[in-house]
């Protein structure tokens, strides 16, 4: 549903761009072309026109707005963002495997730690 109306935002955006870009300027300092009288469109029947579609835009452009965030505040959870993704994707890393691994293990005997040469810096508390 959500991306179904994010398609539905973007849409509307540009449709609502490329309606006020229609518009004829009121010779505003940021107007381009200072809206002379041979624009695109000319007549009050157009300029009503585009108005109000640009208003139907802006509201069909919040009211989708606001959808989302509705939408998007009802789907949180207390996890974090990689728990979220393990749960959707089916599992990238096993959380509770951790839970296995004892901790009072001693490491492999065919694998003995290596003392530090005798040039290293030593490390606080050793």
């Amino acid at each position: 549903m959500t991306i179904v109306l994010l398609i539905i935002l973007l849409l509307v955006t540009v449709a609502m761009v490329a309606v006020i870009l229609m518009q004829r300027s009121e010779g505003g300092a940021l107007g381009i072309g200072g809206g002379g009288p041979g624009g695109m469109m000319s007549g009050a029947g157009a300029a009503n026109l585009l108005t109000r579609t640009t208003m139907f835009l802006g509201i069909a452009f919040m009211g989708i707005c606001i959808v989302l965030a509705i939408f998007s505040g009802a789907d949180t959870r207390n996890q974090s963002i990689i728990e979220q993704t393990t749960e959707e994707e089916g599992g990238l890393f096993d959380f509770d495997a951790l839970d296995e691994i004892p901790a009072d293990e001693a490491p492999a005997e065919d694998a003995p730690a290596e003392d530090p040469p005798a040039d290293a810096p030593s490390l606080p508390g050793r």
